[in-house]
């Protein structure tokens, strides 16, 4: 008897969705099945026995079902890390956006302080129309300078002195007033 090229087993397996295909068309008849397979696979007859092939049968269609039950899994499984993937990605660009959002704030805080300045005692900040001006709090009351688009330093500390005597006026009328 010469020796078979292809096993039972691996020509089923080659040719598995054929025969399960015919399995089902011929109402799950092993003989049935293996009559039409014998026309549409002429090589089935020289492969194996009418016999030797119900056996694999019996065992081909358990093991497929189980194939596409583990093959559903895996796309399911598959499909789910996709999804959570697509997720992590979206959470990950919003993160950053946020982080982005933070460090403009800071930058601009930091802008902020940067440009205040401190003399005699008076705050020094660039307001955001461009010019600055001196801030001081005064008896519970924010008092406020006019500088101008550059800080001249002797400029300022005259503007300052002058606001001071007035304030110092204004403080002393409200004193005699007040007696």
């Amino acid at each position: 008897m010469p020796k078979n090229i292809i096993k039972p087993i691996e020509f089923m397996m080659q040719f598995k969705t054929i025969i399960i295909q015919a399995y089902l068309e011929n109402f799950r008849s092993a003989e049935k099945t293996w009559n039409i397979l014998e026309f549409t696979l002429p090589a089935l007859k020289k492969v194996m026995k009418k016999n030797t092939f119900k056996q694999y049968l019996t065992v081909l269609i358990p093991f497929n079902a189980e194939l596409d039950k583990m093959n559903d899994k895996t796309l399911r499984i598959q499909k789910d890390f996709e999804l959570l993937q697509e997720k992590h990605n979206r959470l990950s660009n919003l993160m950053e956006n946020e982080k982005n959002k933070v460090r403009q704030k800071t930058q601009k805080v930091r802008q902020r302080l940067d440009n205040c300045k401190k003399i005699s005692g008076w705050n020094i900040r660039k307001s955001n129309d461009g010019y600055y001006r001196c801030y001081r709090k005064i008896n519970r009351k924010v008092q406020c300078i006019y500088i101008g688009k550059k800080i001249d330093k002797d400029k300022v500390s005259t503007l300052i002195a002058e606001k001071e005597r007035h304030l110092i006026k204004v403080r002393h009328k409200l004193d005699i007033n007040k007696d």
